[in-house]
């Protein structure tokens, strides 16, 4: 009789032991998705907040480009007009005009692809949110690799 109750106290011990310890694995996975859940809203509101950031510098700096695009249109209008009729004093008036047009066209194309090529150089993506969520990936795959291994 003895031996069963200690038996009994053995088995119950062990199966308090295993209830709590799943319990507390139980509760420490719901806390680390929910921890997870509030760190991806976090990074996602991140996320957000670098677009809009990235979009004002490209917003501010196109309106600025535009106007000083327009100004310099008008300036270079007014100077191929200018160097048409100088020239037209010492050729014909349609060899003139052709030869500022093909330079005009020339200077244009060059500082078209110019700027081109500094816009395309802009890194306009949320760079420090991509490099957080993948530190939390990492993270991540070590913890369930840790908890897998257990």
């Amino acid at each position: 009789m003895e031996q069963r109750n200690i038996r009994s106290n053995i088995d119950s011990t062990i199966h308090t032991s295993d209830t709590s310890d799943r319990d507390s694995w139980k509760s420490m996975f719901e806390r680390f998705y929910v921890d997870m859940g509030a760190l991806l809203e976090k990074e996602g509101r991140l996320i957000k907040v670098e677009l809009s950031e990235k979009f004002t510098e490209v917003k501010a700096a196109s309106t600025t480009l535009v106007i000083g695009a327009t100004l310099l249109l008008v300036g270079v209008f007014a100077l191929a007009a200018t160097t048409v009729i100088l020239l037209a004093l010492v050729m014909d008036l349609w060899i003139a005009a052709s030869i500022v047009t093909i330079a005009l066209l020339v200077v244009g194309g060059t500082l078209l692809s110019a700027s081109l090529t500094k816009l395309e150089g802009k890194r306009l993506s949320p760079r420090r949110s991509v490099e957080a969520l993948g530190e939390i990936t990492t993270t991540l795959k070590e913890r369930v690799h840790e908890f897998t291994k257990h």
